[in-house]
């Protein structure tokens, strides 16, 4: 199975079986991933608040002024981008052997 692929959420030439495993997949690791950015997001956003109030109001300016694409419409290889650039790779690789219980 091509990662990448099935990531894109591109299950060609996959068996019945192998199309289920993978959008399984993909749906738990979108969510796995979403849930920690947002409680990411959250914690920055409190930490600025209590250390840094300017910051926080310039971080809530933009989001008002420009809006936050909600995760949910993002591609997965773009959520996992964004997850990597805020956590590490490590971070990443226990979230994926977190999935491989299913």
């Amino acid at each position: 199975m091509d990662v990448f692929k099935i990531l894109n959420n591109n299950t060609d030439g996959l068996t019945d079986e192998e199309k289920v495993f993978a959008e399984q997949f993909n749906y738990v690791l979108r969510e796995k991933i979403m849930n920690e950015l947002v409680g990411y997001e959250i914690s920055e956003l409190i930490n600025n608040l209590e250390s840094d109030k300017e910051l926080f109001e310039e971080k809530i300016e933009n989001i008002f002024i420009n809006g936050k694409k909600g995760y949910k419409d993002m591609p997965t290889k773009t959520l996992i981008d964004i997850y990597l650039s805020k956590m590490n790779e490590g971070d990443f690789i226990s979230l994926i052997e977190s999935i491989s219980s299913i």
